[in-house]
């Protein structure tokens, strides 16, 4: 039943023109031929490795955990950066999880008793300015809680990111959860469209530029995703009169 659910689910994203991939939705239609991909938190890169599988893009991976560049470096054939992109420029703390995909510059998003190291830190801005990058077509965003950080000291402009897919981390610390709300307030003030599925969580969260959502397409897309959060609010209410 589950699994029909989960098909069903796929077949409503896909008409209002959104698909997941590892985790992470998007709006593909967007993607053209010169897209450029940027992975925050790449990991071993399985959402990178999907990106370049599907679409024809150019793909810039970011990892802060050494162990995990040197392991996505091999499996995608290209180099992912040794850094942390965060709030400000430097060295940060990155602390080394039991689960590598827990691994964070945010103590309690990494958990109790680890280990941690120096890396160099880096603004979403100084990064693209240093490599003349003014545009991206995906910033997929998965950094375990520096993303609060990443959005607080982004400029509006620099790179301006067609997309974002964010996942927050307020399900891990409930702390978070009044800067998750501005973050998003503050993309959507800067002309964002906000897509969330995992309401009342932001576990996986989309943000469409509007200048992007052009003539009959445009109006299609927003008309849809107005509708299916409609369906995702309502289901969360009921998950949450449940607990």
């Amino acid at each position: 039943m589950g699994s029909f659910r989960a098909a069903v689910g796929r077949v409503v994203k896909n008409c209002v023109g959104l698909e997941t991939f590892n985790g992470h939705t998007i709006t593909p239609v967007l993607l053209d031929r010169n897209a450029i991909v940027v992975d925050l938190g790449c990991n071993k890169g399985d959402f990178a490795a999907m990106m370049l599988g599907r679409f024809d893009c150019s793909l810039l991976a970011i990892e802060a955990n050494p162990a995990m560049v040197a392991l996505a470096t091999k499996r995608l054939g290209i180099p992912v950066e040794n850094m942390a992109v965060a709030g400000s420029d430097g060295e940060i703390d990155f602390y080394l999880s039991g689960n590598p995909e827990a691994s964070s510059v945010v103590p309690s998003i990494a958990g109790g008793g680890q280990s941690s190291i120096r890396v160099p830190s880096t603004t979403l801005e100084a990064w693209a300015t240093c490599r003349g990058i003014a545009s991206v077509s995906v910033l997929k965003v998965d950094i375990e809680g520096a993303e609060l950080d990443v959005i607080d000291s982004w400029d509006g402009r620099t790179p301006r990111p067609v997309q974002w897919t964010v996942e927050f981390h307020d399900f891990m610390d409930p702390s978070q959860r009044p800067r998750v709300l501005k973050s998003i307030e503050k993309l959507k003030g800067f002309g964002y469209e906000a897509i969330n599925p995992t309401w009342p969580d932001h576990i996986d969260c989309l943000f469409v530029d509007k200048s992007a959502l052009h003539g009959l397409r445009g109006v299609w897309l927003r008309l849809g995703w107005r509708c299916i959060s409609v369906f995702h609010r309502a289901r969360g209410l009921l998950r949450l009169s449940r607990r």
